[in-house]
């Protein structure tokens, strides 16, 4: 039985706690949070905030700490070795973009990688009930059935047929989140892309952040891509909500984000700010075609301007009969081309619908208890030819068809929680982006059928596989529940809501165990029923009870363990009944980092739980902490898996979170001392390993997979073809070759094992993203490289390297602008892939005549080195 544990990537600066009009939390709790400084400060303090008010016993109040507690899952793995608050994306996009470009100076290095083992999506393509986030839309100007949806951690996605079937564009970037989409009017075939995930930011700052890093531009559909100049200057972290593009002035562009409102009139080269509006979040931008009328709203305020968006204007509050609270956290507007001259506001936290009839002079309340919005789920839209057809998107859908007086739901069948509504003007067809994926109205609201079949964007949080039977699989997955894969290519959606770790008998392929916010279930597979087995809940008010994780013992699959922040348990009897084992390490605000048991030694076992981990020989009785012993490094990394081997209960590997420390420890000695085996990993967090009965390890981070076993000084990139998405779960199938990984935002990816240089390479095709070979022998390539942001490519033999043009009308080798090449002359496996200093040269220049460029190849390039 394999046992993962997990944690994702992505980021919170400790300003973005309390930054004013960013957070949802009560006065009370605002004002304890004022001076606290460290990770631990934070969450003792929300922490008792919410136990004292007995947060189990009321929705609301759990709702709110169980999104407490994703930040703090998330955060807890990205801090530096002191325990505090770094900007963990400007420090992942600096590092995955060197790892990108294989770029180096002298005395750096670059990872090395396998030539084997070639990555393919695992699924899912389509399941009932959601498949995964959409947070932006965007419609081809002149073509009905191109269209394209953002993703909050899958990046871009186009359909060509409606959105029957979808494909990605931009999965190979360093940064996938998507808050805005332009297509531009006058060449269809550019495309640009506000980076990051501003919804999240919003819901109170405490979930998934993907922080921006600017503006992305292609000029060719989407198959290339390069970043233009940041918004903001280096060094300001700022989360992205729309971008648009001025319908009158086609170089006009117009971006709403965390820092105020800013503009362009260069097609995005450069940008401004609006100094009106100022720093504070701009949730929305309209502008009316031919009128010259743009509007913009904040948490609170509305401003128009009637000059293309420049100047803007503040309306008054005086012009709104019920002014607009502090509580409103998220504001939407919607216009209409059948009334060109009205203008719908939405101040969703308050529940108040204005409109203006007058271009935003003055305006009407229209329903003092409209539908309220959290900042998380807030859009509005209004028919195209009906001005008095509403639509508000928040946790449903409901339509107003009497000008916003009434709003009848009509979201039923729809994947809860939307980001975007948007009609498509050439068919006045209405789509929704919400936690699911994509949705269609042909009848203005009232009826929708999804449309997300290919659409891969699934966020995995851990996954369990099953060693008899390849294709089968059970993932727990952020917003959309627990899933089966039945060992065909079709996934089964086997509960709603947040579905977390998951884990199959040993032996029994037909009951699993997997957890949901705080609870535990088991589930028969042939029978699709859950059944709830949750730990005991008589002090569930005294501790944090999210996220567990789980673990069966390896020679009777009665006793089942759940590892909780706090305290581990037992269940002697298949979750029936559970015994409180104690404390599974430090002093909680981190979920438990994980369990694991050894078949070897049957009643071990070790639980992981912020930086501490303990050591039980008797099935949990007694526990002994064994972090801290020989070879612990120093400071307080967050522990983010333990994994022991089964064949070898003494052998134990620990993977950390976290900037600056070490990534991965083992000890052969059941954790009496540790070895640091980081090597030349990058600088990024590390979730989840695999270690096998043949001593390999695998292990995911946000730079994708790596590999090492003990022949080798260092560790193998073996990550070629998968996208650039943090890997949450690794699962290896020793009996059929196969490694699957679990991904947050693109689903599971499926690659055979690492394996060794073979004698000699030939290369042909397209190679999109990351990929490295090398060889014993010599290495023959007619690759094309793409030009775009995301593609690199690097070589080594210790012979020769040949780059080989094609026949007649065949494409030979090719590498193009903003991808980049490294090719070198080197022994297989060895673990520094390294470039002369001054080298500008795709060839480094000691290995040039070592290597062949043949006539007719293109493998040059300003920027392909």
């Amino acid at each position: 039985m394999m046992k993962k544990k997990i944690i994702l990537s992505i980021l919170l600066f400790n300003c973005f706690i309390f930054c004013s009009g960013q957070l949802t939390i009560t006065p009370e709790l605002k004002s304890s949070l004022q001076n606290k400084k460290s990770f631990r400060e934070v969450m003792k303090t929300v922490t008792e905030f919410y136990v004292k008010r007995g947060y189990t016993k009321d929705p609301k109040l759990f709702s709110e700490f169980k999104k407490w507690n994703r930040w703090a899952w998330y955060e807890s793995r990205h801090l530096d070795v002191n325990g505090n608050f770094v900007n963990s994306s400007e420090k992942n996009e600096a590092v995955l973009s060197e790892l990108q470009r294989a770029k180096q100076n002298t005395g750096s290095i670059n990872k090395p990688a396998s030539n084997t083992g070639v990555w393919s999506s695992f699924g899912p393509t389509n399941i009932a009930n959601g498949i995964g986030r959409v947070d932006r839309l965007a419609f081809h100007p002149t073509n009905a059935n191109i269209m394209y949806a953002g993703a909050t951690a899958g990046g871009l996605w186009g359909t060509a047929d409606g959105g029957i079937s979808w494909y990605a564009l931009n999965g190979y970037i360093p940064q996938l989140g998507v808050s805005g989409i332009v297509v531009d009017a006058d060449n269809p075939n550019t495309l640009y892309v506000l980076s990051g995930d501003g919804d999240s930011f919003i819901n109170g700052g405490f979930i998934y952040q993907r922080a921006s890093i600017g503006i992305l531009k292609s000029t060719d559909g989407g198959n290339s891509w390069i970043k233009l100049s940041n918004i903001l200057q280096a060094g300001i972290t700022f989360f992205g909500f729309k971008l648009i593009q001025s319908p009158d002035f086609h170089n006009r562009f117009f971006a709403c984000t965390s820092n105020g409102l800013y503009r362009s009139s260069d097609y995005g080269l450069t940008w401004s700010q609006d100094a009106t509006i100022g720093l504070t979040s701009v949730f929305d931008i309209e502008a009316v075609p031919n009128s010259g009328f743009v509007y913009a709203c904040t948490q609170k305020d509305v401003y128009v301007s009637a000059n293309w968006g420049n100047p803007f204007s503040r309306v008054s509050s005086n012009s709104f009969s019920t002014q607009p609270t502090n509580k409103t956290n998220r504001t939407a507007l919607a216009i209409s081309p059948n009334a060109p001259n009205t203008l719908y506001v939405l101040f969703g936290g308050d529940a108040l619908l204005y409109r203006s009839n007058n271009n935003g002079s003055t305006y009407s309340l229209v329903n003092a208890a409209a539908p309220k919005t959290s900042a998380y789920a807030c859009t509005m839209a209004v028919n195209p030819t009906n001005i008095n057809n509403v639509i508000i998107g928040n946790i449903t859908l409901l339509t107003s068809f009497d000008g916003g007086a009434t709003f009848p739901n009509t979201g039923d069948g729809v994947h809860a929680d939307f980001h975007d509504l948007a009609y498509n003007p050439l068919n006045n067809f209405l789509y929704a982006g919400c936690d699911g994926g994509v949705y269609r109205s042909i009848s203005n609201g009232k009826f929708w059928n999804s449309l997300y079949a290919g659409l891969n964007i699934t966020q995995y949080y851990h996954m369990a596989g099953f060693e008899g039977n390849d294709g089968l699989a059970l993932a727990g997955a952020q917003d959309n529940g627990v899933q089966l894969r039945n060992g065909s290519n079709t996934f089964t959606s086997v509960i709603a809501g947040d579905g977390f770790d998951a884990k199959f008998l040993n032996g029994n392929s037909n009951t699993a165990f997997y957890s949901m916010n705080a609870g535990i279930f088991q589930y028969t597979v042939n029978t699709n029923i859950s059944q709830q087995r949750l730990v005991p809940g008589g002090n569930l008010d005294s501790q944090n009870f999210f996220f567990p994780s789980i673990a069966i013992h390896p020679t009777n699959n009665d006793i089942i363990y759940a590892g909780y922040q706090t305290e581990v348990y037992r269940s002697d009897n298949a979750g029936l009944l559970w015994t409180s084992l104690g404390q599974s390490g430090s002093a909680g605000f981190a979920a438990a980092g994980g369990l694991a048991v050894s078949a070897d030694i049957s009643d071990r076992i070790y639980a992981a739980n912020g930086t501490t981990l303990q050591i039980s020989n008797n099935q949990g009785n007694i526990w002994t902490v064994i972090s801290g012993n020989a070879g612990w490094p120093p400071g307080v990394l967050t522990i983010t898996d333990v994994q022991t081997r089964n064949n070898n209960g003494n052998e134990v590997w620990v993977t950390f979170g976290g900037y600056g420390g070490a990534k991965v420890i083992y000890s052969s000695d059941g954790g009496l001392n540790w070895v640091n085996f980081t090597k030349s990993l990058p600088d990024l967090p590390v979730y989840c390993i695999e270690y096998t009965n043949d001593g390999d390890a695998y292990i995911g981070t946000d730079a994708g997979v790596y590999f090492m076993d003990f022949a080798m000084s260092d560790w193998v990139f073996f990550s070629n073809g998968l996208p650039m998405v943090p890997v949450t779960e690794v699962v290896v199938n020793e009996t059929n070759g196969t490694i699957k990984a679990a991904t947050f935002g693109r689903g599971i990816w499926q690659s055979d094992l690492y394996s060794d240089c073979g004698p000699f390479l030939f290369l042909g095709g397209v190679a999109q993203g990351t990929y490295f070979y090398q060889s014993g022998g010599f290495i023959e390539t007619s690759q094309q490289i793409p030009g775009s942001l995301g593609n690199s490519i690097k070589y080594r033999s210790p012979t020769k390297i040949v780059f080989k043009p094609g026949p007649p009308g065949v494409p030979g080798f090719s590498i193009g602008n903003n991808a980049y090449m490294h090719a070198v002359i080197g022994n297989c496996g060895q673990g520094v892939f390294s470039k002369p200093a001054g080298s500008n040269a795709a060839i480094s220049k000691g290995d040039y005549l070592k290597a062949n460029f043949q006539p007719g190849s293109n493998a040059g390039g300003n920027n392909n080195n």
